[in-house]
């Protein structure tokens, strides 16, 4: 209710009681109101013109608080509508405590006018609009509430994701080492492997007897431990090429023999 709304009301008292004494005074044919009008008007009107200047200040105020908090909790719900976000708490709080006031303010009206059914039905209504504002901030704060709880649920889940990625990261991580681990013994497999072939038929060679005459037989012998000393070279530079530490030693040791075999 706006406060030109009020100052209507009381004009139209004024209204009422001028046109009631005019009724009464025989100079009604002055007045021209529908009957059926001034007896609507008479209801809405009627308890308010019975009651002091003090009660009709003190309601009139009410009216007008009442009037500010539906304008706020209409100014909330249109927030929540458009932008999709919950009222804050504290907003929603603020607002209950000036109902409370209020309630406290028409509680002790409605002592003050125990006399007075017109008044008390009047108050009836304000104490109604306040239950109607309490039930539609209460929903609000019930909005606030399944806000907070969607964005808790919403942070839970991050955390568990979080956990879990945390978890899959340390297993990546493990798995890597076990890889770099069995890539390192798989690289020694082989190095040590060619370094054995290598050693294998350098031995063989080592058994194979030279012939010392110029013959045919003599020449094969020759060029059989030539190519046996050659295969353990290629051995020992695959070796060196998988990072062998020994390997260029038994390089060189193998050409050394190639060399006195020419």
């Amino acid at each position: 209710m706006e406060f030109r709304t009020i100052k209507h009301a009381v004009t139209v008292v004024i209204m009422l009681t001028t046109i009631g004494l005019a009724a009464c005074s025989g100079k009604a044919d002055t007045v021209d109101v529908d009957k059926d009008e001034l007896a609507s008007m008479k209801d809405k009107y009627g308890a308010l013109a019975t009651a002091t200047a003090e009660q009709r200040e003190t309601l009139y105020n009410i009216m007008r608080q009442l009037d500010e908090i539906a304008d706020d909790a209409f100014a909330l719900g249109e927030k929540r509508k458009h932008s999709g976000r919950a009222a804050s708490r504290k907003t929603v709080d603020r607002i209950k405590y000036k109902l409370a006031t209020i309630q406290t303010e028409l509680d002790a009206a409605s002592k003050k006018t125990e006399e007075n059914p017109a008044l008390q039905a009047q108050i009836a209504e304000l104490r109604q609009q306040i239950d109607d504002q309490t039930t539609y901030l209460d929903f609000l704060l019930s909005e606030v509430s399944r806000k907070k709880s969607t964005l808790r649920r919403k942070y839970d889940e991050l955390a568990h994701t979080k956990v879990e990625l945390t978890q899959k990261q340390a297993e990546y991580e493990n798995t890597q080492i076990q890889l770099q681990q069995q890539q390192g013994q798989l690289q020694k497999t082989i190095q040590n492997s060619w370094m054995a072939a290598g050693d294998k038929l350098m031995a063989c060679n080592d058994n194979l007897n030279l012939l010392r005459n110029s013959g045919k037989m003599a020449r094969r012998s020759r060029e059989a431990k030539k190519r046996i000393i050659r295969q353990a070279i290629t051995c020992y530079e695959a070796a060196a090429k998988e990072g062998h530490p020994m390997a260029r030693q038994k390089i060189l040791q193998a050409e050394a023999k190639l060399q006195n075999l020419n």
